[in-house]
C-alpha cells in the first residue's frame, strides 16, 4: 500500500490527486534506473567489442579493421603464409592475426624480418611460428607441414604468397632465370598445396588462396616468365577447385594489380617507367599491401564458402 499522508485521508481528490502523483514519481524513477542499467550493458558490449581492436590500433600500432568487427571471424584458426616476411605476405599475416588467427610464417632470407613479423603476431595475443623453407624444394616444404602439425595439429588456412620478380626480355633470358621463376612460383605453389590438402583432406575443411598476378591474366612486358608462372598459377587454382570443393575446401586465386612493394622495386623498374605504368592505372596510384590482404581475409572466412576456383583482381581499373 501507498503511503498517503494524514491530512489527505479526508479529501478524496486530493488523495486521488497525491496517489497519481507519487506514482508518476516511482514509475518515473523506476524508467530513469533501467535506462541507466541498458546504457552500462550497452556500453559494456561497446567496451567488449572494441577492446581488442583499440589495443591493435594503440599498441600493436595495427591499422583499425571492418572485417570481423563484432566478433573475430578468423578466432582458432591456423594459417600458414608463404613469402611472409616482407610486402604483401607480411601484410596478409598480420591481418589474419589481427582477425583471430594464429599465423606460420614461411620465408628463406632475412629471419629478422620474419622474426619481427612473428613478434607483432604475438603482441595480438595470437601463437606465432617463423619457419625457414625454400617453397620450390618439395622436401623443405614437407618439413614445414610437420612443423606446422607439431605445432597445431592442423591448419585452416593456406595463402600460397612467395614469389620472385625481375625484366627480362624473352630473348636474353636464360634456363636458369626462366626455371627459376617456374620453380618458385609454380612448384612452389603446387608443393604446398599437395602438403596442405594431405592435412585438409582429412579435416574435411580448409581455405587455399593463391596470389597470381595481373600478370597471369593480361601477360607483362619484359616479364614472359614471371606472367607463365602465374598464368600457372591461375589454371592450377581452378583445377584444385573442382577436385576437392565437394570435400569442403574452397580453393581461390587474387591476381593483383602493381602493389607497393619490396618486390616492384627489386624487378628494375624506373622511375619514369612506374610513372608511364600510373598513366594505365585509373585510381592513379599503386595498390598497397592491406589491400590485398583484406581480400585473403575474406576469402579465408565461412563469409566466402560460395567462391569456388575464382580469380579475383584487385587492380585500381587497370583491367576492367
Amino acid at each position: 500500500m501507498e503511503y498517503i499522508p494524514h491530512f489527505l485521508k479526508t479529501h478524496s481528490k486530493k488523495k486521488s490527486a497525491y496517489l497519481r502523483f507519487l506514482r508518476y514519481k516511482i514509475a518515473n524513477a523506476s524508467s530513469i534506473i533501467l535506462l541507466k542499467t541498458e546504457l552500462i550493458m550497452v556500453y559494456l558490449i561497446f567496451f567488449i567489442a572494441f577492446y581488442g581492436k583499440l589495443r591493435k590500433v594503440f599498441i600493436v600500432n595495427e591499422p583499425l579493421s571492418l572485417v570481423g568487427f563484432f566478433g573475430l571471424k578468423l578466432s582458432g584458426k591456423v594459417a600458414l603464409v608463404t613469402g611472409a616476411n616482407s610486402g604483401i605476405g607480411k601484410a596478409i599475416a598480420l591481418y589474419l592475426a589481427e582477425e583471430g588467427a594464429d599465423v606460420v610464417i614461411d620465408y628463406v632470407v632475412n629471419p629478422g624480418e620474419a622474426n619481427e613479423v612473428a613478434d607483432q603476431i604475438r603482441a595480438m595475443g595470437r601463437k606465432a611460428l617463423a619457419v625457414k623453407a625454400d617453397v620450390s624444394n618439395a622436401a623443405e616444404v614437407k618439413s614445414m607441414f610437420t612443423k606446422i602439425i607439431a605445432e597445431f595439429s592442423k591448419l585452416d588456412i593456406l595463402v600460397n604468397n612467395a614469389g620472385i620478380g625481375n625484366l627480362i626480355t624473352t630473348v636474353d633470358m636464360s634456363d636458369e632465370a626462366w626455371n627459376k621463376m617456374i620453380a618458385i612460383h609454380l612448384y612452389g605453389t603446387m608443393n604446398c598445396t599437395r602438403e596442405g590438402l594431405k592435412i585438409m583432406l582429412k579435416q574435411k575443411s580448409g581455405k587455399i588462396i593463391n596470389i597470381a598476378s595481373i600478370c597471369g591474366t593480361t601477360g607483362c612486358l619484359g616479364a614472359a616468365h614471371y606472367s607463365a608462372a602465374k598464368g600457372g598459377i591461375i589454371g592450377f587454382t581452378r583445377a584444385v577447385a573442382r577436385e576437392v570443393i565437394q570435400q569442403g575446401i574452397n580453393v581461390n586465386a587474387i591476381a593483383p594489380g602493381y602493389v607497393d612493394t619490396p618486390l616492384l622495386s627489386s624487378a628494375g623498374l624506373t622511375q619514369e617507367a612506374l610513372k608511364e605504368l600510373l598513366k594505365e592505372i585509373p585510381i592513379g596510384r599503386l595498390g598497397k599491401p592491406r589491400e590485398i590482404a583484406s581480400l585473403v581475409a575474406y576469402l579465408a572466412t565461412d563469409d566466402a564458402n560460395f567462391m569456388v576456383g575464382q580469380v579475383i583482381s584487385p587492380n585500381g581499373g587497370q583491367v576492367i
